[in-house]
């Protein structure tokens, strides 16, 4: 800015005593004016970019943290489908890198204990207790019987 205003006096100086000078510095003086214009604009603009790009910043830095969210509330979701309307059962389908803890011994036992067993299995029979009933219970209890009709009663029907 320095060196501008630096010619800016020289040229008034070389172009004082013509006529045409007068005009021409009043020209000169506008498009300086404008040029100052135009740097303030840039510098504003400049200002409002930079705002800008940290806006846009922010604004990726939620946006990816809301798709992790969303992600991981997605998974969750499977998680709790697959538990709650799933199988109930406890055999449960091979998981991939997942060893097999229970079926070594399946593997491992002898195949012809099967064919050892009988098909038919017979339990021998037992006694069982008789059932107790309320006359047992209440075999000591006086009993009395009345055959008393209500009179009023008997009238309706």
């Amino acid at each position: 800015m320095l060196g501008f205003l630096l010619l800016f006096h020289c040229f008034l100086w070389y172009n004082k005593s013509s006529e045409k000078g007068a005009e021409n510095i009043w020209l000169v003086i506008q498009k300086i004016q404008k040029i100052l214009a135009y740097k303030d604009l840039i510098n504003q603009l400049n200002k409002t970019i930079s705002t800008q790009t940290e806006l846009i910043q922010s604004l990726q830095k939620t946006l990816e943290a809301d798709r992790l969210e969303k992600e991981n509330l997605r998974q969750q979701i499977e998680y709790l489908t697959k538990k709650l309307f799933g199988t109930s059962s406890e055999k449960r389908k091979d998981i991939d890198g997942q060893l097999n803890l229970f079926d070594e011994a399946e593997q491992e036992a002898d195949p012809t204990w099967k064919q050892e067993l009988p098909d038919d299995i017979t339990v021998p029979e037992h006694k069982r207790k008789a059932r107790r009933t309320h006359a047992d219970l209440f075999k000591n209890v006086p009993l009395k019987c009345y055959n008393k009709v209500v009179t009023e009663v008997a009238n309706k029907i």
